[in-house]
C-alpha cells in the first residue's frame, strides 16, 4: 500500500470520527424536520334541554329562563317535536341572548354570520361573538380570530386576528390545564397539597371555575389551612369572570348567615343570577326554598319548574325531589309513574335514596336492603346521627304543620342540613345516610299535626335558638 494511499485512508477516517461534530456545508441537504405538534383545537359545547315535552320547554321559556329559550330555538332549528321555523328559532335564540346568557350571544352570532334564520350582518354576529367571547366561550373566541384573519375585506384585520388567536390559545390551555387538574383529583393520583397550587395557578389566570373551586376548597379547608376571607374574595373574583357557582356560593352564604353577615334580600339576587347562568345547584336550591315558602312565597309551580329545569340537565337531586313531590302528591296531583320516572333519573346519577326508592316502588328487593338498614340501626348509635336525625325530624314536621314560620324555623333548617353536610363529608356510608333519611321523612310523614307534635319541635327550637344565641355572642 502505497504512503499517499493510507494518508487518505487516515483522513477519511478522522473525518469519519469528527464529522458528525463538525457544522454541515451551506450546500449540504437536510431531510426536513418534522413539524411541531400542534395541539387540537379544543371541542367545548353546551347540550341543550332534550325533552319530547315541548309544552313544558315552551312554557319555560316564556317564564325567562335562558337555557330554556336557547334550547326551544334549538328545537326550532331542527325540527325536533315542533316544525322547523326560522323566525322562532331567531325569536328564541334573541331572548336568550337579551338575558346575557353566553351560548345565546355565541348562537345569535353564529345565525347572523350565516343569514341562516334571516339576513346575514356579519357587524352585528362580531359584536354578538365578542359578548360571548366575554363569558369566555371558546368557540365564540375562535371564530372572532378566524374572521379578522380572512373574513372579508371590510373586516378582515390580522392584528386584530392575532390577539384574538392569542386570547383563545390562552383559554384552551388553561381548559386543557383543568381537565388535567379535574382527572387527578377524580383519580386520586396525587394528595390535595399537590393540586391546590394548580387550582390556584389557574385562577390567577382567569379561569372563573378554578377561582369558584379553589374558594370551595379554602371554605372547607381543603388541600390547606381553612380561610374564609380567601374563600369569600374567591367567590367574588369567580363572579366577575362569568361563574355562575361563584355568584351562587356568595348568595347562599348571605342567606344563610354562614361565615358572613345574613342579608337574604341581596343573597337571593346572587341566587337568582346564577339561575340565569344556568347553575344547576341555584336552581335546586332556590327550588327547595320555593317549595317550602322559606324567604320566598311558597309556590309549588315555581319549584316544579326550577326543579325539573335542573333535572333535565342531569342534576340528580332536583330529579330526586321532583320524584318525592309526585309519589306524595305535595301540592300537586300524585302520579306514581312520574314519580317513578323522576327516581329514575335520579338514581341513573347515582343518587342512593333514589335507587332504594325504585326498588321499593317496583317492588322488588332494595339494594343490600338487610345490610342497609342494620348499617342505619349502627349509624344511629352515634350521637352526631342522632342530633341530625332530631333535626331533620323537627324540621319537616314543622314545615308540613306550619307551627311556626320565624327566623328560628329558618335557623332550625340551616343547622338540619350543616349537620347533614358534616356527617356527608366525614363518611363514605352514603347510602345507610339516605336509608336513615328515608325513615325519617316516613316518620315526619305520619306524625299528626298536634299539641305532642307541637311540643317536640318547641322543644328543638329552644335549643337552637339558644346556639344561635350564642353564635351571635361570640361574634
Amino acid at each position: 500500500m502505497s504512503k499517499s494511499f493510507r494518508i487518505v485512508l487516515v483522513i477519511l477516517a478522522f473525518g469519519l470520527l469528527i464529522g458528525p461534530a463538525l457544522d454541515r456545508p451551506a450546500w449540504a441537504i437536510e431531510a426536513p424536520k418534522a413539524p411541531a405538534p400542534q395541539p387540537v383545537p379544543l371541542t367545548v359545547t353546551i347540550r341543550p334541554i332534550e325533552t319530547d315535552d315541548l309544552a313544558w320547554l315552551t312554557e319555560a321559556a316564556q317564564r325567562g329562563h335562558p337555557m330554556a329559550q336557547y334550547s326551544l330555538a334549538l328545537a326550532y332549528r331542527r325540527g325536533k317535536g315542533v316544525p322547523q321555523d326560522a323566525a322562532q328559532q331567531r325569536h328564541w335564540i334573541g331572548k336568550a341572548a337579551e338575558t346575557g346568557f353566553g351560548w345565546g350571544h355565541y348562537e345569535l352570532g353564529r345565525i347572523l354570520e350565516t343569514g341562516e334564520a334571516g339576513a346575514a350582518d356579519l357587524a352585528k354576529a362580531i359584536e354578538s361573538y365578542k359578548k360571548a367571547a366575554e363569558k369566555n366561550i371558546i368557540p365564540a373566541l375562535r371564530r372572532l380570530a378566524d374572521l379578522y384573519e380572512t373574513g372579508p375585506g371590510p373586516f378582515r384585520n390580522p392584528s386584530i386576528g392575532a390577539g384574538w388567536r392569542t386570547r383563545l390559545a390562552a383559554a384552551e390551555d388553561r381548559e386543557r390545564r383543568f381537565l388535567d387538574f379535574a382527572r387527578a383529583e377524580g383519580a386520586k393520583s396525587r394528595p390535595d397539597t399537590e393540586l391546590a397550587p394548580l387550582l390556584k395557578a389557574l385562577a390567577e389566570e382567569g379561569l372563573d371555575k378554578a377561582s369558584a373551586l379553589l374558594g370551595q376548597w379554602r371554605l372547607s379547608g381543603r388541600g390547606g389551612a381553612k380561610d374564609v376571607s380567601a374563600a369569600i374574595a374567591l367567590f367574588g373574583q369567580a363572579a366577575q369572570q362569568g361563574s355562575c357557582w361563584g355568584s351562587y356560593m356568595i348568595g347562599r352564604l348571605k342567606i344563610e348567615g354562614r361565615e358572613i353577615a345574613r342579608d337574604p334580600g341581596p343573597g337571593l339576587d346572587l341566587v337568582r343570577r346564577a339561575i340565569q347562568e344556568n347553575c344547576l345547584i341555584a336552581m335546586d336550591y332556590l327550588g327547595g326554598l320555593t317549595e317550602r315558602g322559606e324567604l320566598v312565597p311558597q309556590d309549588v309551580d315555581a319549584a316544579l319548574m326550577l326543579y325539573r329545569l335542573a333535572a333535565e340537565q342531569g342534576f340528580a337531586n332536583s330529579a330526586f325531589r321532583l320524584g318525592q313531590i309526585y309519589e306524595k302528591g305535595s301540592g300537586v296531583g300524585a302520579d306514581r309513574a312520574r314519580a317513578l320516572a323522576w327516581y329514575k333519573k335520579a338514581a341513573e346519577r347515582n343518587h342512593a335514596q333514589a335507587r332504594i326508592e325504585v326498588a321499593r316502588l317496583e317492588g322488588k328487593p332494595a339494594p343490600n336492603s338487610v345490610t342497609l338498614q342494620a348499617e342505619a340501626a349502627k349509624l344511629l348509635q352515634e350521637p352526631a346521627v342522632r342530633e341530625w336525625q332530631n333535626l331533620s325530624l323537627t324540621h319537616m314536621v314543622n314545615r308540613r304543620c306550619r307551627f311556626f314560620h320565624d327566623a328560628t324555623s329558618e335557623a332550625h333548617g340551616r343547622q338540619a342540613a350543616d349537620a347533614e353536610a358534616r356527617l356527608r363529608a366525614k363518611t363514605e356510608r352514603a347510602e345507610s345516610l339516605a336509608e336513615i333519611e328515608r325513615a325519617t321523612l316516613a316518620l315526619a310523614n305520619g306524625m299528626a299535626c298536634d299539641a305532642k307534635a307541637r311540643g317536640l319541635v318547641e322543644s328543638v327550637r329552644k335549643r337552637v335558638a339558644d346556639q344561635a344565641w350564642r353564635k351571635g355572642a361570640d361574634h
